[in-house]
């Protein structure tokens, strides 16, 4: 039955032009057509299931919170408790901050720990950083991103070993994984889409003490 499913899948994305002639996945293709699905879509709240598995561990740690999607403008991601912590995203800057804690931070974009920017980045931008293949997983397509400069030749620029985003059948994230230069596995699994419920603001809170971080140190 699986293998009945997954050829129609396969044939829908060759005909909307996400799969060249010779079958082989364009991934550039399958990511643009993702991501102009989710900005036509409008701004949505979607749930996730963090999984963190630190290197020669077998299991992980893991966390729940949602992510708020406006693009092309705004990322963020606010964790669940027992340890709630937000991070915002918007077009070079990241704020990150406890929930009720007076301080907080700002670091540029290309200081902070890549990762959770890989949503908000457009296609082109990915492009510029990663080399990416397509490959079918199951009823769905994994895209594999491998940074362009070696995670061991510029562990100073903060550059990820690899990454992955795995689109379901309708062209939605489904998952999205990296691996740090050290190796650790982070993993999101996203459920629960919906649009943005009113009250979800892409602005740093005012009544924190920002600090504005300027060396190597990052979230």
């Amino acid at each position: 039955m699986r293998a009945r499913t997954a050829l129609p899948f396969l044939l829908l994305l060759l005909l909307a032009g996400g799969v060249r002639a010779d079958s082989t996945p364009d991934p550039w293709a399958l990511l643009g057509k993702a991501r102009a699905q989710m900005q036509q879509t409008g701004a949505q709240l979607w749930s996730f299931r963090q999984t963190y598995l630190p290197t020669g561990f077998d299991r992980g740690e893991e966390e729940t919170g949602r992510v708020a999607l406006d693009l092309p403008r705004c990322v963020r991601w606010d964790y669940d408790d027992p340890y709630p912590k937000s991070f915002l995203l918007c077009g070079e800057k990241l704020w990150t901050w406890n929930p009720g804690e007076p301080a907080g931070h700002i670091y540029d974009l290309d200081q902070a720990q890549p990762g959770l920017d890989l949503l908000l980045l457009a296609v082109g931008d990915l492009a510029e950083r990663y080399d990416a293949r397509a490959q079918p997983a199951g009823n769905a397509i994994r895209v594999q991103l491998v940074p362009k400069v070696a995670a061991n030749q510029a562990a100073s620029a903060n550059v990820l070993r690899d990454a992955a985003i795995l689109l379901g059948a309708d062209g939605s994230v489904r998952e999205l994984t990296y691996r740090d230069a050290e190796g650790n596995r982070t993993t999101f699994r996203f459920a629960d889409r919906r649009p943005l419920p009113n009250g979800t603001v892409f602005t740093p809170p005012a009544n924190v003490k920002w600090q504005r971080e300027t060396g190597a140190d990052h979230p």
